[in-house]
């Protein structure tokens, strides 16, 4: 075998460039982590605005005329939150239902319901082209893509509610498409700029867009509703950053580290550091066939569908139904406890920004921390699940800190299951990333349907059983996970053995900018 390159000058050696004190790849996980803030805040919109969206005009024969922008004032109980929505892998959305309040809103009961759906439809449905089109073109030119979409179906969401309610839909449905690259874009740029010793915090930093974007929209949409500006101005913003940011992205961001003239040549190495198959220029132009029938018989993959299909159930379940359950079920005041507002957000942030570094240098092997993190994030969360159903009504502290402590701790599994996929997979953790998105969206759909069947009441007994049900399966799942788990690249990444692949060591990593090209 003979290996050949071309070189160019060193772009380090002219100073030509700024080098961000070679930490360039932070600049690029504060951009990503903005830019999936901005797709999750934009398909989280309506769930605020709805409150302040009313038919235009509103008369009637003891209250004035109001229009399309104004809120109407009155207080707000725990009873007006009559269901739950999620509208990312890790945000609690509550919005009123019940008939009082939706008496004079812009849209029907029916209709809100069916605009809650919409962006779990765009989900899938945008996540059926995305493993040909990141295979194709790039996660760069994949992601701007999807960004100016939801950008734009965000912008045009004011002027849809004019023309009518299934425009509004469609603007919807195209938000979801946003949600569809959540999992992907942060898995493969994740993968591409993260050197592997520090792999779990720069996954887990980037995962906390899915706080964030809850933690953006809730007060900008409070503020603004209640402004001059009206509902209608919170599209405006958040449409105009989201195109602002996405430029900022595609001008800055480069599917690998070598081909970003701000990174240094120290800085590649340490990204570069233990990875096989290193892009060029050459690869980089060429499109890698997904080996999907390899992918489905590795048991490691079915462990790592099997695990995520039950965390994202047993979440999905609690974020959506939780408040319900507490107010419903068990009594509970939820506005005044305070507990399933921003605080969850918050602590799972805290939480992640402090496990993701803990998971890279905790004395154990990749392996080990893989199947440590991933075992305290599902039981706990599944002692959670497993808590609300026994703990008795009266016992109100415990169940508020069962009611956060679930979404905390399935913040976790970033650095346990997602990591393993990023890991395993390597550059085609995308594609698995894709199927977990698929998941989420079958979930997200069907769950009304699967409570109502089961908790048509709203007992206690009813939801017990679910509860208890749900808790089983993510233990079962989550063993069947440490079980098959496996941290090294899988067969079917096509890796290079030893004698094809360049040792990312001090003499031997190709300067930056060349272009190896192997040939047998």
């Amino acid at each position: 075998m003979e290996v050949t390159s071309l070189k160019r000058e060193s772009s380090e050696k002219s100073g030509d460039f700024f080098y961000f004190g070679h930490n360039t790849r932070y600049i690029v996980l504060l951009i990503c982590t903005v830019s999936l803030t901005l797709l999750v805040s934009n398909s989280l919109a309506l769930n605020f605005t709805v409150i302040c969206m009313r038919k235009q005009p509103l008369v009637s024969n003891s209250e004035p005329e109001y229009d399309g922008s104004q809120r109407i004032s009155r207080s707000v109980d725990a009873n007006d939150f009559g269901a739950t929505k999620n509208y990312s892998n890790e945000s609690l959305l509550t919005v009123p239902l019940d008939e009082k309040s939706a008496e004079n809103s812009m849209f029907s009961l029916s209709e809100q319901a069916a605009l809650f759906s919409a962006t779990a439809v765009g989900s899938f449905i945008g996540t059926l082209p995305i493993t040909y089109l990141t295979s194709n073109f790039g996660v760069r030119r994949m992601f701007t893509g999807y960004g100016l979409l939801s950008a734009l179906a965000t912008l045009l969401t004011p002027l849809s509610t004019v023309i009518g309610f299934w425009t509004v839909f469609a603007m919807r449905v195209i938000q979801g498409f946003g949600i569809a690259t959540s999992f992907v874009a942060m898995g493969a740029v994740s993968a591409a700029w993260s050197p592997l010793k520090t792999s779990g915090m720069y996954v887990a930093w980037i995962s906390c867009h899915l706080q964030f974007g809850p933690m953006f929209t809730m007060p900008i949409a409070g503020e603004l509703c209640e402004s001059k500006w009206g509902w209608e101005s919170v599209y405006y913003l958040q449409g105009v950053l989201t195109i602002i940011v996405f430029a900022l992205f595609y001008y800055f961001y480069r599917d690998s580290p070598r081909f970003q003239r701000n990174v240094s040549e120290k800085e590649l190495t340490k990204i570069e550091a233990g990875k096989a198959g290193i892009k060029t220029e050459k690869s980089d132009k060429e499109t890698k066939k997904v080996p999907y029938v390899a992918m489905l018989r590795d048991r490691v993959v079915w462990g790592i569908i099997i695990s995520s299909a039950a965390a994202q159930l047993g979440f999905q379940l609690f974020q959506q139904y939780g408040p319900t359950y507490l107010n419903k079920v068990l009594g509970m005041n939820v506005e005044k406890t305070g507990i399933s507002a921003a605080l969850p957000f918050a602590l799972s942030c805290i939480v992640k920004m402090l496990a993701g570094p803990l998971s890279d240098y905790v004395p154990m092997s990749d392996k080990g921390r893989v199947i440590l993190f991933a075992s305290v994030s599902q039981y706990a969360m599944a002692a959670c699940f497993a808590a609300l159903a026994i703990l008795p009504a009266s016992q109100i502290t415990l169940l508020q800190v069962c009611f956060t402590g679930a979404t905390v701790f399935s913040g976790l599994n970033c650095v346990g299951v997602v990591k393993c996929i990023q890991l395993a997979a390597r550059d085609l953790s995308h594609v698995i990333y894709a199927w977990n998105t698929l998941l989420y969206s079958f979930i997200v759909l069907l769950m009304p349907l699967f409570v109502s069947l089961v908790a048509p009441e709203n007992t206690m007994e009813q939801w017990g059983r679910i509860y208890v049900a749900v808790s089983i399966l993510v233990i079962a799942a989550t063993t069947l996970f440490n079980f098959t788990a496996e941290v090294e690249p899988r067969h079917w990444t096509g890796i290079p053995n030893k004698a094809q692949i360049f040792c990312v060591e001090a003499g031997n990593i190709p300067e930056k900018n060349e272009k190896p090209i192997f040939e047998n």
